[in-house]
């Protein structure tokens, strides 16, 4: 899993280099500043709950651009490997064995964060379409000629 993860980042990473948006704004900057420090925070601890936290500092300054960007321009995204993503998770916290938040924080979190990824590109965007579609005075009245 680890591997199949770290190669699919790899190629997203390198993929976005030349067909990426943003990298040079403050956001951009503060969630790769906010993710290394949060990596950092991860070797330096010798604590699984400690590793967990700096976990989930680096998982919401990584995401926070790409919520943003989802948010105005959800086509960018594909939702269904969002989706699947948020079902895995899922799947990964009912496969716990115990009622352990320690052990459920991650699945449970990762759950939740695709989840509204998954809000944002189905259920938002259709909502803001079908807003978009409707007319801003309702139908026109019949002209007389």
């Amino acid at each position: 899993m680890f591997a199949a993860a770290a190669l699919a980042t790899g190629a997203i990473f390198f993929a976005s280099i030349p067909k990426g948006v943003g990298g040079h704004s403050k956001l951009d900057i503060f969630a790769i500043v906010a993710s290394l420090a949060g990596v950092g925070l991860w070797i330096v601890f010798d604590s699984p709950l400690w590793s967990i936290f700096s976990t989930l500092v680096v998982v919401y300054a990584s995401l926070t651009p790409t919520f943003i960007k989802a948010r105005k321009h959800p086509e960018s995204e594909t939702g269904l490997a969002w989706l699947f993503g948020c079902i895995s998770s899922a799947l990964a916290a009912i496969s716990v064995g115990e009622l352990n938040w320690v052990l459920l924080i991650l699945p449970v979190n990762s759950t939740l964060v695709q989840g509204y990824m998954v809000y944002l590109l189905y259920i938002r965007a259709k909502h803001h379409r079908e807003i978009a579609e409707t007319p801003v005075h309702g139908p026109a009245a019949p002209v007389d000629v």
